[in-house]
């Protein structure tokens, strides 16, 4: 793929070509497709905070948030904003780990994290089709279309490349090896996400880990 294809490069591109469509009559008929996509960007956006929200409720950390060309991550230092490369991740993407090694407690935690982005999906849907009947606007309607798809989407118990929330959720509930496998990556990964060295891993995990071999 070509250097300059990037996420970042793409998007300026898609913002300059969004500027000359509203001054330039002839190309006003692209501008029904952008405003789609920006509203879709948005949806998602509110989709993955939802996420967030939901994380932080459960007591989860942050670890980094990607939307788009932008990758938010948190460091020694704060919070830092930072430029996504990677195409596979700009439909967005959020990572919160757990802060304890307890694998009943995670399991709860990690349903409300995973259940966040439907149900922020689903609330937004009501609130703007609320609006929309009651004030007749389109611009509305199609918003509370776009995060009624988003929830359909993600609710869904499916493989897309990545586990659905659906299929996540489901696995937890259902219990059995996969849940086990799922609750054991995701205790792990609060080592391997550190900025810690391998001899600093917290034991805890580590024995979590060998038990699996």
């Amino acid at each position: 793929m070509s250097k300059w294809l990037t996420p970042k490069n793409s998007t300026i591109a898609f913002g300059v070509f969004t500027m000359i469509s509203l001054l330039h009559p002839a190309l006003k008929g692209f501008l029904l497709v952008e405003m789609s996509l920006v509203a879709m960007f948005t949806i998602i956006l509110l989709h993955e905070c939802g996420h967030l929200l939901f994380g932080k409720w459960a007591d989860y950390e942050f670890i980094f948030l990607i939307i788009g060309p932008f990758s938010i991550e948190k460091t020694e230092h704060g919070i830092s904003i930072n430029e996504n490369n990677n195409w596979l991740l700009f439909g967005g993407v959020i990572s919160m780990i757990p802060k304890m090694a307890d694998m009943q407690q995670i399991r709860k935690q990690h349903m409300l994290f995973t259940a966040g982005g439907p149900i922020t999906s689903l609330v937004l849907a009501l609130f703007a089709f609320s609006i929309s009947f009651f004030t007749e606007s389109e611009l509305w309607f199609y918003f509370s279309l776009g995060n009624v798809i988003i929830f359909l989407v993600t609710v869904m118990p499916l493989k897309l490349g990545m586990d659905t929330d659906g299929r996540v959720i489901l696995q937890l509930l259902q219990g059995g090896q996969q849940a086990e496998k799922l609750l054991q990556a995701i205790t792990f990964s609060n080592e391997l996400l550190s900025k810690k060295s391998p001899l600093e891993w917290n034991q805890a995990y580590l024995q979590i880990a060998k038990s699996t071999t």
